[in-house]
């Protein structure tokens, strides 16, 4: 028994009496130099990759095929999609070929080509350049050669106006639903484009401005429905018949261009036709206008009854919900005022800046909660500019409050900031302020509205 290195990590056993003497001393010395290979730790030969396109010439949104083939053994090897500027890059598949094969007894050495295929639409005309594409297999590494080749625009001569942008082959069909409808009713009329120059159609054809379609006939297009593998269009309309009779949508005449001959191709879409039925129009001389019988019911006047009850039933019902409002507004702003106050009272000189502007922030935030329902957080001077101008409907107070929690900010995260009186001062003009509104708006006395006068004056003996 002997052993046989299928490759520099593997070692199968061979049995050597099976081997003519020839071939044994043959087989004998390519062991000997895969283990002395082995031995010196000769690194992995990088592998072999080429890239190569379709044949020329190329043109703007023309299906260009990439193939990158790959010689190996053994499992497949990965390759990198390119990136390509100014071009969209697909997968296409992949392929495998044999390239050959040999063997020692049982062992089998085959070598492989491995091949990736992608789909490679230019975007606009000039040199399009595919860089190097890695391919990686284990340890082993490998490049393809750079390519860069010119790509051209669709020729103006020869253009027509059914156009539509592809390159390449393309097939075209119709059809529409449903086949017979009531006028007025909707048609769903599609066209279907498959191929490679499906791909480069950007717009749908103008069906409308063909001469043999039916008058009367409105025609809404919609979105295009676009499928990148396989390449297909498909170009829907809404259609919707005015008169009655046999509607025949007539054939639709699509062009591409083809590379191959350089010169535009034009194919047609089948005619289709649809039934359109007369809807029955109405013969007023049909009704026949029987006399109410008089009868001395009491209906009447007992619906004008019911009415009138119901009204006032309803706007006792909306009065009494309006005060119950009014009434829990009140005892809201009641409620948010107090807290001013007692904020106010709580504050003195002896605290920081920064302390003193993260309690007035909280405080106005937690005033606009109760007074109009605002969510506790963090307060911004935006909001505080919203809040208050909406609670008392004055957007000078709204400004103002936005000053003061802007200040607050400063004093908290600012390197310089404005001081802890600066900040009581500014809060309790403020704070009073929103005394006199709310005096003024719910016919409070003044002792109501200056609220805040004592704690300002706290205050302001609080820092000779």
């Amino acid at each position: 028994m002997g052993i046989v290195a299928k490759h520099a990590k593997e070692l199968v056993p061979v049995s050597w009496s099976r081997l003519p003497q020839k071939r044994r001393v043959v087989r004998l010395f390519v062991l000997v130099g895969s283990l002395c290979g082995m031995a010196r730790g000769e690194p992995s030969q990088p592998l072999r990759v080429r890239a190569q396109l379709s044949r020329a010439p190329y043109y703007v949104r023309q299906s260009i095929t990439l193939q990158v083939s790959v010689i190996a053994q053994g499992e497949r090897p990965t390759v990198i999609p390119p990136k390509i500027v100014d071009a969209d890059v697909t997968p296409l598949g992949t392929d495998l070929k044999q390239v050959s094969s040999s063997g020692i007894g049982s062992l089998v050495f085959e070598r492989n080509q491995f091949i990736s295929r992608y789909r490679v639409v230019p975007r606009r005309a000039g040199v399009l350049k595919i860089p190097a594409i890695s391919v990686r297999l284990g340890d082993r590494m490998g490049k393809s050669e750079p390519i860069s080749v010119p790509i051209e625009n669709v020729p103006q001569s020869g253009r027509p106006d059914s156009f539509l942008g592809g390159v390449g082959p393309f097939e075209v069909t119709a059809e529409v639903s449903p086949s017979s409808i009531p006028i007025g009713q909707v048609l769903d009329f599609r066209i279907r484009v498959t191929g490679p120059a499906a791909l480069g159609m950007t717009q749908p054809p103008a069906i409308g401005r063909h001469p043999e379609l039916s008058p009367g006939l409105r025609i809404e297009p919609e979105p295009v429905e676009a499928v990148a593998e396989p390449p297909s269009r498909v170009f829907r309309y809404r259609l919707r018949p005015t008169r009655a009779g046999q509607l025949v949508i007539p054939p639709v005449a699509i062009t591409a261009f083809d590379p191959t001959l350089r010169r535009y191709m034009t194919k047609v879409s089948p005619s289709v036709a649809v039934r359109v039925v007369d809807v029955r129009r109405f013969d007023p001389s049909t009704l026949k206008y029987v006399p109410m019988p008089l009868s001395d019911t009491t209906w009447p006047r007992n619906f004008v009854a019911a009415t009138v009850g119901g009204l006032v039933l309803i706007t006792s019902v909306g009065t009494w919900l309006g005060l119950r409002r009014s009434n829990r507004l009140r005892r809201s702003r009641h409620a948010a005022f107090r807290h001013l106050a007692q904020l106010l009272r709580d504050l003195d000189g002896s605290l920081t800046a920064s302390e003193t502007g993260r309690r007035l922030t909280e405080g106005l935030g937690e005033y606009l909660f109760v007074a109009c329902s605002r969510p506790r957080g963090v307060l911004t001077p935006g909001e505080a500019r919203q809040g208050i101008a909406s609670a008392t409907g004055s957007d000078e107070l709204g400004s103002r409050a936005e000053r003061l929690i802007a200040h607050c900010d400063q004093a908290q995260y600012a390197i310089e900031g404005p001081s802890t009186t600066a900040l009581l001062e500014e809060a309790k003009r403020l704070f009073d302020a929103l005394g006199q509104t709310r005096g003024g708006a719910e016919g409070g006395n003044g002792a109501e509205s200056r609220v805040f006068e004592k704690p300002r004056e706290a205050a302001e003996t609080a820092n000779p």
